[in-house]
């Protein structure tokens, strides 16, 4: 019997689909867009998840289709957001993600009602907790609006950092009459390397900061 045509199509659909998909992420090193913004659009700005009562989270991509801002030549993506208006204060985590060998390059800009720089988190406010490289900071009364920037002066750098995975293993058994139980622990460290990109994916958590009552 002969076999069906779109039998080998099948299979070599699959493995090109397979190969798409293992495709490591890599950073983006230009912005290619036409004409950007001289100065932030700082209208409409999206909302961050905000609760009282508890830590919420925000997703933000910046990529291809983030607006973009030149100054001086150089360009950046940008994304702008309302800070929440609230009595109590509360923190700001802004964490860029890694994906592949790509680390979202970043900075933030905190802006009054006016649309004036209140301050500005460059690289040196950010460093690794856990799997995200993030800055941590306390709202201000007098700052109404946060911009998340792509940091050019970054772009194409290489960040290293040691990561450290341990194990631990239960072990148990029986010598003679008497049982024993204990615990080995193993662990490794390996050398892990991102290159600073253009574009990747952010998380924003807010938390509330308890007031005394």
């Amino acid at each position: 019997m002969r076999p069906l045509p779109f039998a080998g199509l099948g299979l070599g659909l699959a493995a090109l689909l397979g190969a798409c998909a293992s495709q490591p992420v890599k950073p983006t090193l230009t912005v290619d867009r036409g004409a950007c913004d001289t100065s932030p659009m700082l209208a409409p700005a999206a909302p961050l998840n905000f609760d009282l009562r508890d830590e919420k989270t925000t997703d933000v991509q910046l990529d291809k289709q983030s607006r973009c801002l030149e100054v001086d030549g150089a360009r950046d993506y940008y994304a702008v957001y309302d800070l929440p208006r609230a009595d109590q204060p509360y923190s700001l985590a802004v964490g860029a993600i890694p994906e592949g060998t790509s680390l979202p390059s970043l900075q933030v800009v905190l802006l009054d009602a006016q649309g004036t720089v209140s301050r500005r988190l460059t690289a040196s406010q950010f460093q690794f907790r856990g799997d995200r490289f993030v800055a941590l900071f306390k709202s201000r009364q007098n700052e109404a609006r946060m911009i998340v920037q792509s940091d050019h002066a970054l772009v194409g750098q290489e960040l290293s950092r040691i990561q450290e995975r341990t194990e631990t293993n239960v072990i148990s058994g029986i010598a003679g009459h008497v049982a024993f139980f204990g615990s080995l622990h193993t662990g490794e460290d390996k050398t892990v390397s991102n290159t600073f990109s253009y574009t990747g994916r952010l998380i924003v958590t807010i938390t509330p900061i308890p007031t005394a009552s």
